[in-house]
């Protein structure tokens, strides 16, 4: 028998569920985006700057289906970009979101060696829609390794 105290806990409990759902679907693309942004490091450990050119190739090992790497200097250059190669030497602060807001300067301020996610709204380039997109920004010596995904 429902009596109002299950009316209330039922709805809030199936919340709660969905949520968990949600970050779990999400949990093993977010796992593959901090794999590829941590290859990326290593690489560029062991490379050294000429890597950088290898993070540009579109066809390349740091682009994984829709997964790509960026990188970026503490300057605010672009210094790779698997997804867009023509964005290299580009300022990142000039990449603004949907709302106007630059996307670079907020990458800039949050990027740490520990690493961080940041989520904004960007047209996707595969659709060309406004979707939301969450990145993997890290700092490495003076640059900052990058990569995310878009919600679907």
């Amino acid at each position: 028998m429902l009596n109002r105290r299950n009316f209330l806990i039922f709805p809030l409990a199936a919340l709660c569920l969905s949520q968990t759902n949600a970050f779990a679907q999400d949990k093993p693309i977010r796992d593959q985006v901090v794999a590829l942004v941590d290859h990326a490091i290593a690489e560029y450990a062991k490379q050294g700057q000429s890597v950088l050119e290898d993070m540009n190739d579109p066809y390349g090992e740091y682009r994984r289906g829709a997964l790509y790497i960026f990188v970026v200097g503490t300057d605010g250059i672009t210094k790779a970009n698997a997804g867009n190669t023509t964005a290299v030497g580009d300022h990142v602060d000039e990449v603004l979101d949907v709302d106007g807001s630059s996307i670079g300067v907020r990458m800039r301020q949050i990027a740490s060696e520990d690493g961080a996610w940041m989520t904004y709204s960007f047209t996707n380039p595969a659709t060309g829609k406004v979707q939301t997109k969450h990145s993997w920004v890290r700092l490495h010596q003076d640059l900052i390794f990058g990569s995310g995904f878009y919600d679907e």
